[in-house]
């Protein structure tokens, strides 16, 4: 019986090909996406499984509370004084994490971004399997062994046995030479943990004091408000760790007299990743595409199988004659549904081979991830296509197994309602979809530009950055910049806009003291703001003929309010001189509000070269930069970007999201459109002996056809009626990220209700005028 099944269903397959073809690759193409997006959401929710002890293990925060901030990481002595203090901590382990530190070989500087500086007693808390079953406890306890992942071993050492072999290592001009102990195993890609190098804690204490300003560093162990390390805790397993977060308030105050603001939090190992990292946003809205690829391409399935149904009414009825009962249909029905969504597996399979390299990247998954599941999704797939096969099958299935024998049989034609109430909602459905989705996209791409086009409240033409590491090279490499004859400026910053970092502190207001605001800080050098011209609304720029400028301020104007000023020159904010007030300009994307804002002049932490050149010379102007730097003993790494690069990358990350939801979305209204040729020549069959009457009675193919694109065009307008209001709300809750936002003119809902009538009309054209230039005989015949 399953044999003649599959057989039957081969047959009606090949007999209406240019149908199954369609359905076929909507269901393919529905699949890819669908695969793609649950690999996604999986790969976000598999973080840190790897390590054993994940559920006792805790990562230790900062929480500044006159900031309302946290910060990941704690003074270097948090691990071992609450370990010492409180029984539920098993023990504690603390890192720093090095992401720009160098691996000399074979005369080359290699720059690595996973070196951690870590405390010997990593091996209880994290599980890093080593090559060989070694034992790592102990080996690095001597400051001068390094332990190194397969990775990092077959980079640098290649076939050659590691071990006992010496690494040089650089970091901001430290130089030391390390011997491998040990090859670990590479962690996956999707731990929060992942480190290629390991040596002993001791080498941060240096380095670290290297890059600290000694004024507010004066020693690392003992600096009870630094925030350089990552600090684990191990409780107990019986340990409520909310409860014992309580415990922890006022830990640092006891401990110091001048930090009063600052408390630890703990925050969960196992889900630290989807607590911190995970954006739940991006992962609701692939969910929910994913669903309506699914959702589309089913629909297609039933709209495309009713107009085919049409052909197959004498089978049906001679089988009903023969014996079967509407049980036998719906199965027959149902199982060719099925196996055209089986089938459908293996073309979607392809498009994983083609395009999976390229869409793993974007989404920053490694393609290992899924290669090396593939047979522990397999199962989850065909369960998802026998499940879509089933929806989409069920419907048609139904209706043929309930049609009557006797009209069919004087007929030979089966008549479905072209009134169908689930099918009409169905296909206005579908319309809906695409209305608002080609709306979603207009509007997103809509604020993207309006973001990165924005005036910024400064003058951003012909702007190149410079961001480069060595900060004590910054001062010769500026002199030399300022000799090029195509460079009109060049000035130093510790980070010009735009920028989304921050540095900030609490100051109070000047008319109510009781009330304090949130101030952030720009630190720049002299020339800074002449040279992207900003706007002075009263007293002066910094300037070298005042040597004392480096404890005065410039505030901008929402500075100038919050704090409650008037005459705002002369006033004193945190212990520095106003001297400057310059109109509001877009520091951070606009996303965020302009906050108030004090500038410093600063000649610390300088890594940022803003330079100002000639119109048309940009091009030497960069070989000119990267010459120079490369000019400079050990220089480390640098880059160059105009202003508009950085901008543009100050928003890529949402671009990317936002190119991928378009892509998706341009997929989903690809499949629902392609079904409106079903839609087209269902309508159009079902109403053959209506046109052949009009014929009769001397109607023209003209008449015919615009009576027959009513009909379409209804459909149209009710999607378009119920789509806009809900594309409005959609787009107006996106825009509410935004702390600037792009007005929604009428346009963004018009043009797609615009677009998709064109398409609909385009799409049923060639059917109309088929049956129009019907022959009236034949199909009053038919009739």
């Amino acid at each position: 019986m399953i044999i003649n099944y599959i057989n039957s269903a081969i047959k009606q397959f090949w007999k209406n090909r240019f149908f199954t073809t369609v359905n076929l690759v909507s269901l393919s193409v529905a699949f890819f996406i669908a695969y793609v997006v649950m690999v996604y959401i999986m790969f976000q929710f598999s973080y840190d499984k790897n390590h054993e002890k994940r559920e006792q293990l805790f990562l230790v925060q900062s929480y500044l509370t006159d900031f309302r901030k946290t910060r990941m990481k704690t003074a270097y002595r948090v691990g071992e004084s609450l370990q010492q203090k409180y029984p539920e901590v098993i023990t504690s382990t603390r890192y720093h994490h090095y992401w720009k530190s160098k691996i000399i070989h074979q005369n080359e500087e290699i720059q690595e971004r996973e070196f951690y500086a870590i405390d010997d007693n990593v091996f209880d808390v994290f599980t890093i399997p080593f090559l060989n079953d070694i034992n790592p406890k102990g080996l690095l306890i001597d400051k001068n062994n390094i332990l190194i992942s397969e990775k990092a071993a077959e980079k640098f050492f290649g076939d050659i046995n590691p071990i006992g072999e010496n690494l040089k290592v650089k970091h901001k001009g430290k130089e030391q030479v390390f011997t491998v102990r040990a090859v670990f195993y590479n962690l996956p890609e999707n731990s929060s943990f992942r480190p290629d190098f390991l040596t002993n804690i001791n080498f941060s204490l240096e380095t670290i004091t290297l890059l600290s300003d000694e004024n507010i560093h004066t020693g690392i162990i003992d600096n009870w408000g630094g925030r350089d390390y990552y600090t684990y805790l191990l409780l107990n397993k019986d340990c409520d760790h909310l409860e014992f977060q309580k415990k922890l308030n006022g830990f640092i105050a006891e401990r110091s007299d001048s930090i009063k603001n600052t408390e630890l939090r703990l925050v969960p190992f196992q889900t630290m990743y989807q607590d911190l990292f995970l954006e739940y946003e991006v992962v609701f809205i692939l969910l929910i595409l994913g669903l309506l690829v699914l959702f589309v391409a089913s629909a297609n399935y039933i709209v495309l199988s009713s107009a085919i149904s049409i052909k197959r009414s004498k089978e049906i009825g001679m089988r009903k004659v023969m014996g079967a009962k509407p049980l036998d249909i719906r199965k027959q029905f149902l199982g060719e549904s099925i196996l055209l969504s089986v089938l459908a597996i293996v073309p979607s399979v392809f498009l994983y081979k083609i395009f999976l390299p390229h869409i793993m990247p974007i989404l920053d998954i490694p393609i290992e991830f899924f290669n090396n599941r593939i047979f522990y999704y397999l199962p989850y797939f065909v369960l998802l296509s026998i499940f879509i096969g089933f929806l989409s099958g069920y419907y048609v299935s139904y209706r043929l197994s309930h049609i009557e024998v006797v009209k069919v049989l004087k007929s030979g034609f089966l008549k479905l309602s072209s009134k169908s109430f689930f099918r009409k909602t169905l296909i206005v459905f579908q319309l809906f979809i695409v209305i608002i989705l080609i709306s979603t996209v207009f509007g997103v791409r809509l604020q993207m530009n309006f973001g990165q086009n924005i005036d910024m409240g400064f003058d951003r033409e012909n702007i190149i950055l410079v961001n480069f590491e060595d900060i004590n090279l910054g001062p010769e490499y500026l002199a030399n910049i300022k000799k090029n004859p195509s460079v009109i400026s060049a000035a130093a910053a510790m980070e010009g806009p735009p920028s989304n970092s921050s540095m900030s502190y609490m100051v109070s207001r000047f008319d109510k003291p009781e009330e304090e605001i949130r101030l952030e800080g720009m630190a720049i050098d002299f020339d800074f703001l002449e040279l992207f011209d900003f706007e002075l609304i009263e007293g002066r720029f910094f300037s070298r003929e005042y040597p004392g400028d480096y404890e005065t301020t410039i505030l901008n104007e929402t500075a100038v309010y919050q704090l409650g000023f008037k005459e705002p020159i002369g006033k004193i904010v945190a212990h520095k001189e106003v001297i400057g007030v310059i109109k509001d300009f877009h520091f951070h994307s606009i996303h965020y509000p302009i906050p108030p804002l004090n500038i410093d002049l600063t000649k610390n932490y300088l890594n940022q070269i803003a330079v100002k050149y000639k119109s048309g010379t940009e091009e030497l102007v960069r070989e000119f930069l990267q010459k120079e730097w490369g000019k400079l003993d050990s220089a480390g790494r640098f880059y160059l970007l105009s202003f508009d690069e950085t901008l543009e990358e100050l928003y890529s990350k949402e671009k990317t999201y936002a190119n991928i939801i378009a892509f998706i979305a341009f997929i989903i209204c690809l499949i629902a459109l392609s079904g409106l040729f079903g839609l087209s020549l269902f309508l159009i069959r079902t109403k053959q002996r209506e046109v052949g009457l009009r014929k009769l009675f001397g109607a023209s193919i003209a008449n015919i056809q615009n009576a027959l694109f009513k009909e379409f065009s209804r459909h149209v307008l009710i999607a378009f009626l119920f789509a806009t209001p809900v594309s409005y709300l959609i787009i107006s809750e996106y825009l509410k990220i935004y702390a600037y936002k792009t007005p929604l003119n009428i346009w963004i809902f018009l043009i797609p209700g615009l677009i998709t009538f064109l398409v609909v009309l385009l799409s049923v054209a060639f059917y109309l005028v088929k049956a129009a230039k019907t022959n009236i005989v034949d199909t009053l015949k038919e009739e």
